[in-house]
């Protein structure tokens, strides 16, 4: 899971009262879930991929916070991909 520190300096925030820390930690759960939902139940949060993943999350979710904007599609297509090498293993192809 990510801390509060990480979302918050993700965000550029430089400033965080006790509602911008609680909407923070409301979004962190959130972005958890949805990992959890697109990858697995045993889905590594510790894998650097899983956190950008999370944090990319994060944004669209405080970013959009009361507005319709939808996720851009390279965003959307960005985390298919992170998503799907989360699911299939540890990410390490020939040439990478």
């Amino acid at each position: 899971m990510l801390t509060d520190e990480e979302i918050i300096a993700y965000l550029g925030i430089d400033y965080a009262d006790e509602m911008i820390l609680k909407n923070v930690r409301r979004i962190a759960g959130t972005a958890y879930r949805i990992l959890k939902g697109a990858v697995g139940e045993d889905v590594d949060t510790a894998d650097e991929r899983a956190k950008e993943a999370m944090l990319i999350i994060a944004e669209d979710l405080y970013s959009s916070r009361g507005m319709t904007e939808t996720v851009s599609g390279n965003t959307r297509r960005l985390l298919t991909d992170i998503y799907m090498q989360l699911r299939i293993g540890d990410g390490k192809f020939e040439g990478v």
